[in-house]
């Protein structure tokens, strides 16, 4: 997304490295996208890295990716993920590794994921998950683990981690359930 407010739909994104990108100042919606990895190669669904946003993705579809789903990593970006799935990564589902960085994962299902499916890893950035399953989690399923991160569990279950289900391992981080 290389400008301000734009608009995808409607699309399927077969064996890429990148699925979905951004650029300085973006910002913009997406949905009903489908993001196909092969398993083979290092394919990563949806980077925000270069602008704060913010960004909507919903009723997204991941599955089969040998990298991230989602990684949240521009200092003070805003994502929101909705109604989406994230199936099969081998990497996190999604990842908030930006300071000051934000992800909601709202209505969405999280499933076999080879490494954490919702980690805070960014100075101060935060990750919250509404009314959303994790499921089948070969590591940790909710990880803080920046200086100042937190996470927030809200009206959600936690099914069959391998791993813990939280885990606040940052210098003054946390995690709420509610």
């Amino acid at each position: 997304m290389s400008a301000a407010d734009v608009t995808a739909s409607h699309l399927s994104i077969v064996n890429s490295p990148l699925g979905i990108g951004d650029a300085p100042g973006g910002s913009g919606t997406v949905s009903d996208v489908i993001i196909t990895g092969n398993a083979l190669g290092l394919q990563r669904g949806v980077l925000i890295a270069n602008s704060a946003g913010p960004y909507t993705f919903d009723r997204m579809q991941l599955r089969d990716l040998d990298d991230d789903g989602f990684v949240i990593a521009a200092t003070g970006a805003r994502a929101t993920i909705s109604n989406s799935s994230i199936v099969d990564t081998v990497g996190n589902a999604v990842r908030i590794s930006g300071s000051a960085a934000r992800a909601d994962v709202v209505g969405s299902r999280i499933a076999g994921t080879g490494g954490t499916a919702v980690a805070a890893t960014g100075v101060g950035s935060l990750a919250t998950l509404t009314s959303s399953t994790i499921a089948d989690t070969f590591g940790n399923a909710v990880v803080a683990s920046g200086t100042g991160a937190g996470a927030a569990i809200n009206s959600s279950r936690i099914d069959d981690s391998n791993g813990a289900a939280a885990v606040a391992s940052g210098f003054q981080s946390v995690i709420l359930a509610n």
